[in-house]
């Protein structure tokens, strides 16, 4: 959900940088409160997350290929009441995240080791 979140109120830059806005951010995002659930719901989550801590974080699509990964959002989302939405979000973060970037489609990718003005 805050990956749908962020990538919905950012706006694409050059290159495909996502610029986000501290003020807009504050006034439409929301998050889900833990504090709104059982303890019995808030022990799932918290089960359904201790694999993700084993390892190393890695890119959204790959994140998304990753059995653990997705029996946590998914955890998530049912302990939330909104079972059955993880392919909707994911699919309108996929072509959120596939609008920004084909603007940069063509252009050639930001290296900082590359000193073109010398």
């Amino acid at each position: 959900m805050g990956c749908f979140y962020i990538e919905a109120l950012g706006f694409g830059r050059g290159l495909g940088v996502l610029d986000l806005n501290a003020s807009k951010l504050a006034l439409h995002m929301q998050l889900l409160d833990p504090a709104r659930l059982s303890s019995a719901k808030r022990g799932r989550v918290l089960t359904a997350f201790a694999p993700l801590l084993k390892r190393d974080i890695l890119s959204f699509d790959k994140e998304l290929e990753r059995r653990d990964r997705l029996d946590f959002e998914d955890t998530v989302l049912d302990a939330f009441g909104l079972t059955g939405l993880r392919s909707k979000i994911t699919d309108s973060v996929v072509r959120l995240q596939s609008i920004r970037l084909a603007s940069c489609e063509g252009q050639r990718a930001f290296d900082p080791t590359d000193n073109q003005d010398e």
